[in-house]
């Protein structure tokens, strides 16, 4: 748990976190706090929000992890960023995560800046990629969205879903591959907001 206020010189490296449970981030709980994450293995954790990884007020930098077989009842399955203008996710794999909304990833009222990430088979109601809500923006570059699933209905989506985006602005998206994401509506579905992807 990091929610004393530390920095980005409090680092948390090289190691595997498992079978926790909590209300918020089974395996790690960040909250006004910005510690950096390197090369760590979050597994078999559950939560009500963020299975593996919960980032509330934060700007940590999160690099070179794998986020597996994590699961929350309700915002996502691997992590939950609420309320996070400029944390920063690279490198790093989401795999086998369950959540009702984001199976992968939930994103609420954050600006996060992601890059180089692969979210395979995640499953979610909505979302079972990831699951960007009201407030989403930021970015998403040189991303795999493959083999995820949507277990909701024709207004949910197996790899992204949009929902009541508002500002800051719809994420920025490019260069992604969107393949093999069964149920719901189909791979990507946008409930609200205008969305642009580019070389998809």
């Amino acid at each position: 748990v990091f929610d004393g206020g530390e920095g980005a010189d409090s680092v948390l490296e090289g190691v595997t976190l498992t079978g926790g449970n909590a209300t918020n981030g089974g395996g790690i709980h960040i909250s006004s706090s910005d510690p950096t994450l390197l090369d760590l293995r979050v597994e078999a954790n559950s939560a009500s929000n963020g299975g593996g990884l919960y980032l509330d007020d934060s700007s940590s930098s999160v690099s070179n992890i794998v986020v597996s077989d994590n699961t929350a009842s309700t915002h996502g399955g691997g992590v939950f960023v609420l309320d996070s203008p400029s944390a920063g996710l690279r490198n790093s794999m989401f795999a086998g995560n369950s959540g009702q909304y984001g199976g992968g990833m939930s994103v609420y009222n954050s600006s996060p800046t992601m890059a180089n990430l692969v979210f395979a088979r995640n499953s979610g109601h909505a979302g079972g990629g990831i699951y960007f809500d009201c407030g989403a923006g930021g970015s998403l570059h040189n991303a795999s969205i493959v083999g995820n699933e949507s277990t909701g209905g024709d207004n949910d989506a197996s790899g992204i879903q949009f929902d009541c985006l508002a500002s800051p602005p719809d994420p920025e998206l490019k260069n992604l591959s969107i393949s093999g994401n069964t149920g719901g509506q189909g791979g990507i579905v946008v409930n609200a907001g205008t969305q642009d992807f580019q070389f998809c």
